[in-house]
């Protein structure tokens, strides 16, 4: 039997720490509330359990700075920019783009349940060879314990800009499965959209993967395909070919005894916003028909996770 999971990384302006955050950008964050909404509304209709990774500042009510610096808890540097990473935290308790716990209730109120894992807490990105393992420690120990304040599960992790390190920290911090890499090697970002773009343009169906046990004992669950965006370049990809793509992929995982991961972010549902979700819902529907006929069961990532240390 296939299986078939999704993962959504949730971070609103977080997503931003490292550039300037442009009216055009608030603009497009304010909307993904909207965007969240209709996907639980989705999920519902078809009866489908995600995996949503929330950056764990979301969660929190509001923060006072500590003298100098906001979270001090987080050693400064961050990375090799010099850069205060918390350098646009809002001084408002109520900015809606840095704190989001109605939206972590929405989905942790939803049904079918969703699962609510980690995307870190600030947003960190966990590079070995530019991230200080101090400041990645301290991110980890904040976002366990962010989770645990508001009694949420703090089993499943999604990497910042799926950058894969420093997983003997994340092992540490009690975290047992992660979204690994999606088969696209590190480029810059103009080469790595152009790679995707040609992936989509080609009559091929997305990859599937085989979730694996690490040395660290952690549960590899690789991401298969991006849901990409509809702005810029990326508008010029026929949504009949995402469509064919997805479907291709879920019907060869339903032949097989193999996964079909799909992940995206709220903000790739921004633009072109009906179109967006006519492929995302024909991607359900068609998920949701092989499941009816017993060939393919749809899974969070923790499921995925327990599935696949049962059979260990």
């Amino acid at each position: 039997m296939g299986t078939f999971t999704i993962s959504i990384d949730t971070e609103l302006a977080w997503g931003y720490c490292d550039r300037l955050i442009t009216p055009a950008d608030r603009r497009e964050i304010e909307l993904e509330r909207d965007v969240i909404a209709r996907l639980l509304e989705l999920f519902e209709r078809y009866r489908i359990s995600a995996t949503w990774a929330v950056v764990g500042h979301l969660l929190l009510e509001g923060c006072e700075r500590d003298g100098e610096h906001w979270h001090p808890e987080i050693p400064r540097p961050v990375d090799s920019s010099g850069r205060d990473w918390f350098w646009q935290h809002p001084e408002e308790r109520d900015d809606r783009l840095w704190y989001a716990r109605d939206v972590a209730r929405k989905i942790g109120e939803a049904d079918p349940p969703q699962e609510i894992a980690s995307h870190s807490f600030a947003h960190v990105l966990f590079d070995e060879s530019d991230t200080r393992a101090e400041a990645v420690a301290a991110d980890l120990r904040e976002a366990r314990k962010v989770h645990e304040a508001n009694e949420i599960e703090f089993k499943s992790f999604v990497f910042p800009r799926n950058v894969v390190g420093f997983r003997r920290l994340l092992a540490e911090s009690g975290v047992r499965v992660y979204r690994g890499s999606d088969g696209h090697a590190p480029s810059p970002v103009a080469i790595a959209r152009a790679r995707r773009l040609a992936a989509f343009l080609l009559p091929t169906s997305a990859r599937l993967v085989r979730p694996r046990i690490d040395e660290l004992g952690l549960v590899d669950v690789p991401g298969s395909m991006l849901l990409i965006g509809r702005n810029g370049l990326r508008n010029i990809v026929p949504p009949s070919f995402v469509k064919r793509k997805a479907i291709k992929a879920l019907d060869a995982s339903a032949a097989a005894d193999e996964v079909f991961h799909l992940w995206f972010h709220p903000s790739n549902l921004v633009h072109g916003s009906q179109t967006q979700f006519e492929i995302l819902d024909a991607i359900l529907r068609h998920a949701d028909g092989l499941r009816s006929g017993g060939t393919l069961q749809i899974l969070t990532m923790g499921q995925v996770a327990d599935r696949t240390l049962e059979r260990r």
